[in-house]
């Protein structure tokens, strides 16, 4: 858990992760990639509780931000 928080503070770090989860990779198809954020809610946020339960293309068209970077900062 430290590594990805330290991977994610790190700028380049967090944009290939966030490459990766947005593109996925030849042998190894990310989720998102293949079938967008529809289909992901937050369950249950301590940092931030009035996300909880919410679905990611609520959050995104709400925010007006990308949802990689919605679920990072509720992370980090």
């Amino acid at each position: 858990m430290n590594e990805l928080l330290k991977a994610l503070s790190d700028k380049s770090k967090r944009e290939q992760i966030k490459k990766t989860t947005l593109e996925g990779r030849p042998n190894d198809p990310s989720p998102i990639a293949m079938w967008g954020w529809h289909n992901y809610t937050i369950l249950t946020s301590k940092k931030h509780p009035q996300l909880n339960e919410k679905n990611m293309i609520d959050l995104i068209e709400e925010q007006k931000r990308d949802g990689f970077e919605i679920l990072i900062e509720n992370y980090l």
